[in-house]
């Protein structure tokens, strides 16, 4: 089965998303196309119930308008920005203020006061070893004034002064959150957090996509069966206005021929209104799927027979590719390595801190005339350590041990998926199997009960068969060829599953987010 692209591969987990970029349309240009297919698809329905709806279009409207797929992918855009979150942290910042004081001070007999203006400029960084810098540089310019006579309202003002000062401070941790491992862990725990987002977006577009194409060969067989009821009846109603044209006409007719023939046309009826509520509900179905309203949905019809590329590999070969290729196997995984994360973080949080703080700084002071407060600057230097210890047990030892309550969780949820999915490997192939080997054997069942069917109608028109003989064989006949439809649909549909279990629907519908 040809199929095109409906997504291009997404950018790999670099903490991009196009939902961060401001400049960027509201879609990506391959999501933008398939919204576009399925408007034009939007209006194929709205045209009337003779376009035919290939696979393909179907998926193609489903992936471009569900909400699920959506909301993965909003999932996925947040965890990217929480990448860049984590990756900006240590960033440098640049911090500043600016002061005005002025205050006034009263003796026994006098009053002084002073006013001054500063401001000061920093930068903060920090590195992946957790060292953080900070250096500044302050300025200032005061005034002082000084009344050594209370009743008199003149001051004495000295200055401006002027004051220039540089100062650098290092900080190591020396435990918690000291060392690359430690920094970059919140970090690492987002990246793992974006590829576990990204395979849950795989695994929702592969479980969509599994899910359409299910409808649709359901939808498939239900017309299918319909249209073999309603070719069943017409037979039947043709056998019985021509049994009654005899009875009347000729007499050879026995009454009950008649009536059991009445009897079966009623019987037929009621299935091929049952058939066409079938074929309602599978339309309803598909159109869920398809974001299409319910009014479009019922005219949806599908095109030709089954055609699913279906998995060759041996048993053992197709569990190998869905334990290692499955979405919901990678997600699962991916889950285990962002739990894991997650622990490391809350590890470090256990831990002590102790820090290393060690600064030095120059001051300088002059006046109005250039003149220095001394014949250099003032230098001053720190060196210290700093702890912190917790009392008793703390609130990170809790934190922890939830950590490790959920890396156990997720490691039990992989085993758990890889289980089902092998069974559901095992299950699908079995289906495969069987449908396959009896699809020939059924092909000649509806060949030998149709032939039946076809003789034993024209022996009760020569008068050497008896209806009830008819009715059999018709029935038999119609049954052998919804059986065919039946197993037809079962081998698509076991198909369908197999390679979404192995991944490959997400390869030939190109929804993978990266490589």
């Amino acid at each position: 089965m040809q199929t095109q692209p409906i997504f291009t591969r997404g950018p790999e987990s670099t903490g991009y998303s196009p939902a961060m970029d401001p400049d960027a349309p509201p879609y990506p240009p391959a999501t933008r196309h398939a919204v576009a297919s399925r408007l034009l698809l939007t209006a194929l329905l709205i045209a009337g119930p003779a376009s035919a709806l290939t696979p393909d279009e179907a998926v193609r409207a489903a992936v471009s308008g569900s909400p699920s797929l959506r909301a993965a992918l909003r999932d996925l855009d947040a965890r990217r920005a929480r990448v860049l979150e984590a990756d900006r942290a240590r960033n440098p910042v640049l911090y500043g203020s600016g002061t005005g004081e002025h205050a006034e001070r009263l003796g026994s007999n006098e009053r002084s006061g002073s006013d001054r203006l500063a401001a000061d400029v920093g930068l903060r960084a920090a590195t992946d070893v957790g060292t953080t810098f900070d250096v500044s540089v302050d300025t200032s310019l005061a005034w002082t004034r000084l009344n050594p006579d209370p009743s008199n309202t003149s001051d004495l003002v000295n200055g401006p002064e002027f004051g220039l000062g540089a100062g650098l401070t290092v900080r190591q941790p020396l435990l918690r959150g000291g060392g690359e491992g430690r920094v970059l862990a919140a970090l690492r725990e987002a990246r793992a957090a974006v590829t576990a987002a990204e395979r849950d977006r795989e695994e929702a577009a592969s479980l969509l996509v599994r899910d359409v194409l299910t409808a649709y060969w359901e939808l498939w067989y239900a017309a299918a069966s319909a249209s073999v009821e309603a070719d069943a009846l017409a037979v039947v109603e043709r056998q019985r206005a021509e049994m009654g044209q005899r009875a009347a006409a000729l007499g050879t007719v026995p009454a009950t021929d008649v009536l059991r023939l009445d009897a079966e046309v009623a019987a037929r009826r009621r299935r091929v209104s049952d058939a066409r509520g079938l074929v309602e509900t599978r339309q309803l179905t598909l159109a869920r799927l398809m974001v299409v309203s319910p009014d479009h949905g019922l005219t949806l019809t599908t095109t030709g027979s089954p055609d699913v590329v279906v998995p060759t590999a041996a048993l053992d070969e197709l569990v190998r590719r869905a334990t290692t290729a499955s979405p919901a196997r990678a997600a699962a995984a991916a889950r285990i390595a962002s739990a894991r994360e997650s622990r490391s973080v809350a590890d470090d949080e256990t831990r002590d801190r102790v820090d290393l703080v060690a600064s030095v700084g120059a001051t300088t002071l002059w006046d109005e005339d250039g003149r220095f407060a001394g014949n250099r600057p003032g230098f001053t230097a720190l060196v210290g350590i700093e702890w912190e210890l917790p009392i008793g047990p703390s609130s990170a030892d809790a934190s922890l041990a939830a950590a490790d309550a959920a890396v156990a969780a997720a490691e039990a949820r992989e085993e758990i998926e890889v289980v089902r999915v092998e069974a559901d490997v095992a299950r699908q192939h079995a289906t495969l199997r069987t449908a396959t080997a009896t699809l020939e054997t059924l092909a000649e069942s509806v060949r030998l009960s149709s032939a039946l069917a076809d003789t034993e109608a024209q022996r009760l028109r020569l008068g050497t068969a008896i209806v009830t003989d008819l009715i059999l064989a018709q029935q038999a006949a119609r049954e052998a060829e919804l059986a065919r439809l039946r197993t037809e649909t079962d081998r698509a549909i076991a198909a369908t599953t197999l390679n979404h279990l192995t991944g490959d629907l997400l390869v030939r519908y190109e929804l993978q987010e990266g490589p």
